[in-house]
């Protein structure tokens, strides 16, 4: 009587408060929390388009304008090398060494300069990182585009982007729900073999996410 009554206190009340309150935790607070991460992304971004790439990719075309000064009064290199020196942790090493190989020969140094390939590739790479800020930031919405409030299907195009978005999110809670309610009725038909798969398929990124955390945390003791 008493395995039966457990039985049905965990069957009808006890599972159904835990998918409760996990629903809860990712609608109030996972939520809460992707949107403020999302909100600072976007100023790193912004940071990044306006205070990095924009400036380091007008600046390395400056300095390599046709002139006859050698050294640190060339126009333009003093504001290059301010720019990599804030943002070397951006670059990939091939287009930060690029970068410096092209200071040095600039002020004369014996260095190997860079080759046109290596200084169009880094360039390139550059104008990519702004086209894809710019995209991100004020293209993907079309909000800043000024050829919108003059566009006759305008309207029907934020339709469009609007129930793109929606349903993105629609599937993502679809998908959250079959996720809980598929385990929930594995866990009352007794096909235990299912909620312990998605027990360890839940439990692989954190615990992947920990092991990281770890090995991170050795490599800076490390370098004490």
């Amino acid at each position: 009587m008493e395995s039966k009554l457990t039985a049905v206190l965990i069957e009808k009340l006890i599972f159904p408060l835990i998918l409760a309150i996990i629903g809860w935790f990712v609608k109030d607070y996972l939520l809460a929390i992707y949107a403020r991460r999302d909100e600072l992304v976007r100023k790193e971004w912004k940071m990044r388009l306006i205070e990095v790439w924009s400036p380091l990719y007008y600046w390395s075309g400056i300095v390599m304008l046709s002139g006859n000064q050698i050294g640190w009064e060339r126009h333009g290199l003093k504001e290059l090398e301010a720019i990599i020196a804030r943002s070397a942790h951006l670059l990939p090493i091939q287009h930060y060494n690029c970068l410096i190989k092209l200071i040095q020969a600039l002020t004369d140094q014996k260095t190997t300069e860079p080759t046109i390939d290596e200084l169009k590739s880094t360039r390139a790479y550059i104008y990519k990182q702004i086209k894809t800020l710019n995209y991100m930031l004020y293209r993907k919405t079309g909000w800043f585009e000024a050829t919108t409030y003059t566009d006759f299907f305008a309207s029907v195009k934020y339709l469009v982007r609007f129930t793109a978005q929606a349903l993105r999110h629609i599937v993502i809670w679809l998908i959250m729900v079959a996720l809980f309610v598929g385990t929930y009725i594995a866990f009352i038909s007794k096909m235990y073999w299912i909620v312990i798969g998605v027990l360890i398929f839940v439990s692989i990124p954190i615990l992947y996410e920990w092991l990281r955390q770890i090995r991170l945390h050795k490599e800076l003791n490390q370098q004490k």
